[in-house]
């Protein structure tokens, strides 16, 4: 660590406010693009960093830093961006098991749902175009693998992926509104 560094780790170690602004100036915005290459999702990134320094602060006189302070700030929102990817990860594994379970229902009655909740999934799984609704429905009410969807529509595996992606992301988007205004109301 050099001498300036050392200096300034150990001013925020004392709670130096000053010495901590500046730091936060000169690498925030770095730090933001760094999370940012992690995340792709900016507002996140920028979430992320201020979580990372926002801690420092409060840790600041039990910090043990054994490189440098900068060393210290990027392995700890590398860190922050990978627990938040493998939570997100786990979520969307959730979300893609509750989606499954609800299309699998046959009918209201035979799902432990909201009725309400159930009819609007159907309603927002419907309105996706017809070959995207085709790949969702062979995903995950007849659990064919990407490979056997992509043979059955004659269409390559990345495609199939693709459009996976992109209705999961439209249903969730349907679904997260849906929860947002019954929460609400």
């Amino acid at each position: 660590m050099s001498s300036s560094e050392d200096l300034t780790a150990k001013a925020i170690q004392n709670r130096d406010q000053n010495a901590f602004e500046h730091f936060f100036r000169a690498h925030y915005a770095t730090l933001v693009a760094f999370a940012n290459g992690y995340l792709c999702d900016h507002a996140q990134a920028e979430d992320t960093v201020q979580t990372v320094f926002s801690e420092l602060w409060e840790n600041a006189g039990r910090l043990e830093i054994r490189s440098s302070l900068k060393a210290y700030t990027y392995e700890a929102t590398k860190n922050k961006c990978l627990n938040l990817l493998r939570q997100i990860q786990i979520r969307d594994r959730h979300n893609i098991l509750y989606v499954q379970g609800l299309m699998e229902a046959s009918s209201i009655e035979d799902s432990a749902i909201d009725p309400e909740l159930n009819r609007r999934l159907r309603a927002a799984l419907q309105k996706l175009p017809p070959k995207m609704r085709r790949i969702m429905e062979l995903k995950y009410t007849q659990a064919a693998k990407v490979k056997e969807i992509s043979v059955e529509l004659q269409i390559s595996e990345n495609t199939v992926k693709t459009q996976l992606k992109r209705a999961r992301e439209k249903v969730r988007n349907a679904m997260l509104a849906i929860l947002v205004l019954l929460i609400a109301g």
